[in-house]
């Protein structure tokens, strides 16, 4: 069975990019300080293929690629090797200038140093077997792709294969399908994709089936797992509190399914004291507004607040919640049944996006423990960012009743978070919030920091009006210091200490230098010298296309929601804009150069020039409709650009290598925004955009 060169490239490319959404999602999960740097996988696996490519000479065998994904496979879910591995989280998690959540603490110097050592080596383990995986696959990539003839066409092949792939993982995600099919279906694609080397050598087909084996047969005990399209979730009970359940996000804990009804409170109260039964995190707001009319819940989690508006008597209760599993265990497994109740709407969709939808006003809003424990691959950006900022918090305070209230909380456990959130609701409000610790006994949850903001007088009111509330929080209050940066949407890093790049992405950064000059000190002395102007043109537009990518998924973010739905529709929209580059380079070959690079210039002064909330105001199909367009432009004039060049060059392998390379880099550079904020980044892509510009080399308009 041989296939034909043009569907063997287009199961390549599917197996590629499917391959790197999976180990983007599954290595961030099992060792969890690559749920926070998502990204830092993705550069690895850019890293691999450019290198590969860079190689495509020497094809490399099959087992080179099943033997390092099967050892990975291995390591990350036997539990011995799994535990160990685990260790790069709390060892690369001591630097005290970002936040990564249960980090280590350390006491010294060397506490930290000989720790530091010990993740940089593992990480350094962990992050070579994905770059000898994607080199193998690199290799085949750039052989498959070096033809002097139909250059055009074979790269519209990639990118349908690219696209395909993205579809078939995200399919999997949206049925929130486990690792272990995802496994399958690697198998089945690697099988496809190499059917003549496994034919030829039928102990190949022996090395593919294993991969999935240690899925299958390392699963864990004592508790239930379900795979969201955002993160691993398990339950487990909750012995603290009779009839509750824990909820643990990539293997720690993140929320509880609490049974606070009455009726059980008071038939245990040797756990609950019944005197704390209308104080506790999820009643105390009601406390200040008895009996709403209208509450909206931000981060409604699996019920607890919901729950607690409908024993204070709320009439009427919007839950928004961005996980669509996390709202389904609720709705099955919450002991009160919240979101049963006629009362309670639960709506999907991203907190920030809600607030700019709605039209409504409330008496009553509440934000839950938003507190993200995992980002976007292609972005510096979590989940819960674009919640945090001064826009989000003056769009909440929109949402309110004249005589509403606002109710933020969050596990602070670090001084300048509380400091900025305190002056995010000061600047939002023009007065100090209130700000106290709600936690009671564990029995009635974990609690945190509470604010309440209002406007001024209607908190005293409230308190005035219940002095046993008054007199609980008194002893309770905190003072918080000057925040002395604030987030925005320009700048959303509310877990980051200052605006500077965090120390754990200069580690990590070293390693990724370790790996390539590991494994490709060859390529560096001999290939890249060889690199002339075709090469340093496709590097820059593989370096700015990234950097534009990264400015478009943020963009998407505050105009449809940071959901893992909006992120697949924009990467796809940009390979189909692509796609569509390619046809007009192919059906127009003589269009003027100068018309392509004015067009490109006047898209990215057009997206610089349209400030996000201009797409807020408008109706939602015609917001899809014109976003899609202005963001898309540019990708449409620097897509004819480089398959200009890519159809001209001496070696279409080295190009390829080179683009490749360049969105490596692209993604390394977009940790300036930690700096710079947003805005700036995106000056940056028009510089490097100009810069390829600037060398394009003559006579790449002669397409043959």
């Amino acid at each position: 069975m041989r296939y034909g060169s043009s569907l063997r490239l287009f199961l390549l490319s599917i197996l590629i990019l499917f391959l790197e959404m999976m180990l983007i999602r599954w290595i961030g999960t099992e060792i969890r300080i690559f749920a926070y740097v998502q990204n830092v996988v993705l550069v690895v696996c850019f890293l691999g293929l450019g290198v590969g490519c860079a190689r495509s000479s020497q094809k490399g065998r099959l087992w080179q690629l099943c033997l390092p994904l099967l050892i990975l496979i291995i390591l990350v879910n036997v539990p011995v090797t799994r535990n160990v591995l685990q260790l790069i989280s709390s060892d690369l998690s001591t630097f005290d200038d970002t936040i990564i959540w249960y980090k280590a603490v350390v006491n010294s110097e060397v506490s930290t140093f000989v720790p530091m050592l010990q993740g940089v080596f593992l990480a350094f383990a962990v992050l070579l077997l994905i770059f000898d995986a994607f080199e193998i696959l690199g290799r085949h990539l750039g052989a498959e792709m070096a033809t002097s003839s139909g250059r055009i066409s074979r790269y519209s092949v990639n990118i349908a294969g690219s696209l395909a792939g993205i579809w078939l993982f995200t399919a999997m995600s949206y049925c929130s399908s486990p690792p272990a099919i995802w496994a399958i279906a690697l198998a089945i694609l690697i099988l496809l994709s190499f059917v003549d080397e496994v034919l030829a050598e039928g102990r190949l087909l022996l090395l593919i089936a294993a991969l999935p084996i240690p899925f299958v047969i390392y699963t864990e005990m004592g508790t239930t797992t379900t795979w969201s399209p955002y993160q691993k979730l398990s339950m487990s009970p909750y012995v603290e509190s009779p009839n509750s359940a824990q909820m643990l996000v990539n293997n720690v804990g993140y929320q509880l399914m609490l049974d606070l009804s009455e009726e059980n409170v008071l038939g245990h109260p040797d756990v609950f004291s019944p005197s704390l039964r209308t104080l506790s995190h999820y009643d105390i707001p009601f406390r200040f507004s008895p009996n709403p009319k209208k509450v909206l819940l931000l981060g409604a989690g699996s019920g607890n607040d919901a729950a607690g508006a409908l024993r204070n008597g709320a009439e009427r209760i919007t839950a928004v919640e961005i996980d669509p599993v996390i709202i389904d265990l609720g709705m099955r497994s919450h002991p009160e049944h919240p979101y049963a109740s006629e009362r309670v709407t639960v709506v999907n969709d991203d907190a920030r996006t809600f607030l700019q939808k709605t039209n409504e006003t409330f008496d009553v809003i509440i934000f839950g423990l938003l507190d993200a424990h995992t980002g976007n691959a292609l972005t510096n950006v979590r989940l819960d960012h674009y919640i945090y900022t001064r826009e989000a918090l003056l769009q909440a305070k929109s949402r309110l009743t004249p005589d509403g209230k606002l109710f933020l909380s969050f596990g602070m456990g670090f001084p300048f978070i509380a400091a900025r959130i305190d002056q995010l609701l000061r600047d939002a409000f023009g007065v100090p919030p209130l700000s106290f610790i709600s936690g009671t006994t564990p029995a009635y949850g974990w609690g945190g920091t509470m604010f309440v903001a209002a406007r001024e007088g209607e908190v005293q009111r409230a308190l005035a009006l219940d002095p046993a509330l008054a007199a609980w929080i008194a002893p309770r209050k905190i003072a918080h210091t000057t925040a002395t940066i604030v987030p925005t949407d320009d700048w959303p890093y509310l877990y980051l200490s200052a605006a500077r790049i965090p120390s754990l992405y200069y580690v990590l950064g070293a390693v990724i230098v370790g790996v390539s000059a590991f494994r490709g000190r060859g390529l560096w002395r001999q290939g890249l010298a060889q690199w002339g102007m075709f090469e340093g043109h496709l590097f820059l537009l593989g370096f700015a296309f990234l950097l534009l990518e990264v400015q478009n998924i943020n963009k998407a973010a505050l105009v449809f929601g940071n959901t893992w739905t909006v992120n697949a529709i924009v990467v796809s929209g940009i390979m189909i804009m692509s796609l569509l580059s390619n046809a007009v380079a192919a059906l127009f070959p003589r269009i003027s150069s100068t018309i392509i690079c004015s067009g490109l210039v006047l898209s990215l002064v057009l997206l610089i020039a349209l400030p996000v909330s201009f797409f807020g105001l408008l109706g939602v199909p015609l917001r899809q409709l014109l976003y899609g367009i202005v963001v898309s432009l540019p990708v449409f004039f620097s897509g004819i650009l480089f398959i200009r060049a890519f159809n001209t060059s001496r070696n279409p392998a080295q190009a390829l290598a080179a683009n490749l390379l360049g969105a490596l880099f692209g993604g390394l550079l977009q940790s300036l925004s930690f700096v710079t904020g947003m805005q700036t980044l995106f000056l940056l892509t028009i510089v490097v955009y100009l810069g390829a510009i600037i060398t394009r080399p003559k006579g790449e308009e002669a397409l043959h």
